[in-house]
């Protein structure tokens, strides 16, 4: 084995989001996909999202399967090398989606300093969205590294978003 692999929490049980939304019914499609994301499913093939198991995370999926033709699904993932494989990329994939926030957090930042605070407000609406699924992931998904990221994130959007205490002292 390598020599300084990150410890990972490996991911044996998961949800399996199958569906079968036709192109046609894009606006649906689109419903589907959105709500699968918000909940911190992944694609894993085509026409197949995957999330950690948990009772949780069930009646989460269980949920956003009324829109269209989903059938919910949930697998063990008995061969390790590929469980390992699959918590890899669906860590992957969190940490994208963590990086796209601290990025927008740091094009706020720009647009606060240069006085464009409309945009900066805007901007912090949508980023504290995005938080929020972060959050709601980490409920089902929660390997330390994660867990000290979106605290990183949400300090950082509290310090750009929520009031000063004590006015104008400094």
């Amino acid at each position: 084995m390598a020599v300084g692999v990150e410890v990972k929490q490996l991911i044996k049980n998961y949800i399996l989001l199958v569906y079968d939304i036709p192109a046609n019914q894009a606006a649906t499609r689109y419903q589907f996909l959105k709500a699968a994301k918000e909940i911190g499913a992944i694609s894993h093939t085509q026409s197949c999202y995957l999330l950690p198991y948990s009772v949780k995370a069930m009646e989460m999926a269980k949920q956003i399967a009324v829109v269209g033709d989903v059938v919910v699904w949930r697998s063990t993932q008995e061969d390790d090398k590929k469980a390992l494989e699959i918590t890899e990329s669906y860590e992957q994939h969190i940490k994208i989606r963590c990086n796209y926030v601290e990025q927008r957090l740091i094009i706020a930042q720009e647009f606060i300093t240069d006085g464009r605070l409309g945009k900066a407000r805007l901007m912090g609406i949508k980023t504290g969205k995005l938080l929020g699924q972060l959050a709601k992931i980490s409920e089902n998904f929660n390997p330390e590294w994660f867990t000290k990221r979106l605290n990183e994130l949400v300090l950082s959007w509290k310090q750009l978003y929520e009031p000063k205490k004590g006015g104008n002292s400094g």
